[in-house]
């Protein structure tokens, strides 16, 4: 069976604390549960779902955010660097670092880097898990 790479990427892109991917790994489709769900009920469901032939996919937890901000700041003009070299520490940070991008005007910087991150994200992961993919 093959998997969509675009597909892994979206789903790791898409995920949050309150919603989880999973792969089906008979049909190649991406399942969601979580934002009804109490964390207890979330983390039963998980295991019935990996128990049943699904792969639980990497979450936005698992970005790894620090080495995305250093590989952006080396792409900004050096007198640029010190006003993004701070890593997010919660959403209101993120959200404030996100601002200051698009104020700059490096935005597409960001979207490149962070691109490029999940897509090696989602080529790891199924690798690991031994899954053949396309990209498309």
């Amino acid at each position: 069976m093959f998997v969509k790479l675009s597909d892994i990427h979206d789903a790791i892109s898409f995920s949050t604390d309150s919603n989880k991917a999973f792969l089906n790994k008979r049909t190649g489709e991406i399942e969601w549960i979580g934002d009804f769900l109490n964390d207890n009920e979330c983390e039963q469901v998980s295991l019935h779902l990996q128990d049943d032939g699904f792969l639980s996919l990497p979450s936005q937890n698992e970005i790894p955010i620090k080495q995305i901000i250093s590989e952006f700041n080396n792409e900004l003009p050096e007198t640029m660097r010190s006003s993004f070299s701070s890593c997010p520490h919660n959403q209101e940070d993120y959200h404030s670092f996100i601002l200051r991008i698009r104020q700059y005007g490096y935005e597409h910087i960001w979207n490149n880097k962070l691109d490029e991150a999940l897509h090696s994200l989602a080529v790891c992961w199924c690798q690991q898990n031994n899954l053949t993919f396309t990209e498309d």
